[in-house]
């Protein structure tokens, strides 16, 4: 209201000051006096409608950079253009003058702007060290240090003075795991408010939002406990397909001030680093995997092989499968999965987890947690794909990336449907030809874009007895030898038609002794790769 009225103010002022010279100049313009007050009747209508309180010193200084480094400046050069005008009768000399007059007084204001804006207290600006703040949580230190980094971080460069952490348990109570006030809070997340919540894809609340807002008139009072009970001034709720997985209660500011615009586009900006902070203590700190996790700075493999154990274990006479996956670094991003639809039909995914901020055994952790939930809901193969590009896009750090293979097999036709969305080499060996051909299909990399699914195109191929199908990440495929020549797609080809005849773990075997000798030294990135080979049976 404050910034509303000033705003009216000087918008009343100067109008007015023009109609005063109109009238002594172009009496014509008195139809249009009514203007300001239309304004700021529209102004004052807008502010009303606001529910977002505004801090009043934030607002001050505002006013305060716009008449030192706005004003002061546009009056110099509008006394210098009156003065061009007044005393320089030919146009071109006029025009040139004071373009070339304008130009130097901003870019005077510029380097002072630039050099004195400290003055004027830019008290807001925190945005980037808060994000390198949140890209460098460690989540392999375990959740004692994860809470500690976010809620440092939060206090430091958001300025809040109390911070809770709640998580929702698997009998849908949402309760305190980290309280830097010692609070102590249950909540009962399947209450109506919190259905509203979903409904209408509210993930920050403002306390004065509740309080204004007439939509929140049935459930307020649900909220107002939680608020009340918490001292929250806003809610961050985190949501995980249709239920709410835990929050974070943000209190006062330290300084005073009310929580604005700026802090409510901070929060909805780096939202993905609030859900992957409840997502990891949710699912993945839990006691069972606590221990992997806390020393993965010694034994991360470890998160690898226990993920790779949990893959589904297919037999099938038709059809052999067979898998390999090293981890280069103890901490990579590549995997593979498989889930029974049907007795016949599995439906498996290879790929490769790359970005920023996260380590890439923890994006793969939760993308696979993320894909069987969507299974689950989804019967639309493409739908599918389009809703983890989605959740890349909207719930991982900015930079992550996931280049992958999606695949539907069944056994009792031998039919394989697959969408290849970045992974470089799909390559088969066709029996009756005796050759081996690439049959990569058309797809995106995860992530890169909002919607995928115009670039998306479902591919089917029918294996016949003795066809082979080899998937690989780009891993295998950029290994270099001491030369610096690449292990490269024909490299495999070769091998797939030299050891078709072997079977499917015969042939995943193969290749890779064959990339180690290529290499003769340690590898430097994660390989995986993946063999179907039709039996004939």
């Amino acid at each position: 209201m404050v910034l509303t009225s000033v705003g009216c103010w000087f918008v009343g002022i100067a109008l007015f000051s023009v109609y005063i010279f109109s009238q002594m100049i172009f009496s014509w313009m008195f139809a249009f006096f009514p203007i300001p007050y239309i304004v700021g009747i529209l102004w004052v209508t807008y502010a009303f409608s606001l529910t977002i309180v505004f801090d009043r010193k934030e607002v001050l200084l505002l006013i305060l950079r716009f008449l030192a480094f706005t004003l002061l400046f546009g009056v110099i050069a509008g006394l210098i253009s009156g003065y061009v005008l007044s005393n320089i009768r030919n146009f071109q000399m006029q025009l040139v003058v004071i373009v070339g007059a304008v130009s130097v007084v901003f870019f005077v204001r510029q380097i002072t702007q630039n050099k004195l804006f400290w003055i004027f207290g830019e008290t807001k600006d925190y945005e980037k060290p808060f994000e390198r703040a949140l890209q460098e949580i460690d989540f392999t230190k375990g959740r004692e240090d994860v809470m500690h980094d976010i809620t440092e971080a939060l206090r430091v460069y958001m300025g809040c003075s109390g911070i809770d952490i709640l998580v929702t348990d698997d009998n849908f109570v949402m309760q305190t795991v980290f309280s830097s006030i010692d609070n102590t809070n249950r909540f009962d997340t399947t209450v109506s408010a919190f259905d509203y919540l979903i409904n209408k894809n509210i993930q920050v609340l403002f306390q004065t939002e509740l309080v204004t807002k007439y939509e929140y008139e049935e459930i307020r009072p649900d909220l107002n406990v939680i608020f009340s009970k918490t001292g929250a001034d806003v809610m961050v709720f985190v949501r995980d397909n249709q239920r709410i997985i835990g929050a974070f209660a943000l209190g006062k500011k330290s300084n005073k001030s009310e929580y604005g615009t700026y802090d409510l586009n901070v929060i909805k900006s780096f939202y993905s680093y609030f859900f992957l902070v409840i997502y990891y203590l949710r699912n993945i700190a839990k006691q069972n995997i606590v221990m992997t996790v806390d020393r993965e700075v010694e034994m991360s493999d470890q998160i690898i092989s226990s993920i790779q154990g949990a893959v589904e274990k297919i037999e099938s006479k038709q059809i052999e499968i067979d898998s390999l996956n090293y981890s280069a670094y103890k901490l990579g991003g590549d995997f593979i999965d498989f889930l029974r639809l049907s007795e016949n039909r599995y439906f498996f995914l290879i790929g490769d987890v790359a970005g920023k901020g996260l380590s890439a055994s923890m994006s793969m952790v939760i993308l696979k947690s993320v894909l069987h939930t969507f299974l689950e809901e989804s019967q639309d193969f493409k739908e599918l794909v389009v809703k983890m590009n989605l959740f890349v896009k909207q719930n991982l750090p900015k930079g992550t990336f996931f280049a992958g293979l999606f695949g539907i097999v069944d056994f009792s036709t031998g039919s394989v449907y697959y969408l290849n969305c970045g992974i470089p080499l799909m390559s088969m060996y066709i029996s009756t030809y005796k050759n081996a051909i690439e049959i990569q299909g058309e797809g995106r990399v995860l992530g890169f874009v909002k919607n995928i699914k115009p670039f998306l195109k479902v591919r089917k191929i029918v294996m016949n007895p003795g066809d082979v199908i080899v998937f690989t990440t780009d891993g295998l495929l950029e290994s270099e030898n001491l030369r610096g020549d690449r292990f490269g797609k024909d490299r495999v080809s070769s091998i797939l038609t030299e050891s078709n005849a072997q079977p499917a773990k015969e042939i995943t075997k193969a290749i890779y002794d064959r990339l180690n000798d290529f290499v003769s030294s340690e590898l430097q990135d994660d390989v995986t790769i993946l063999v179907f080979k039709h039996t004939g049976q």
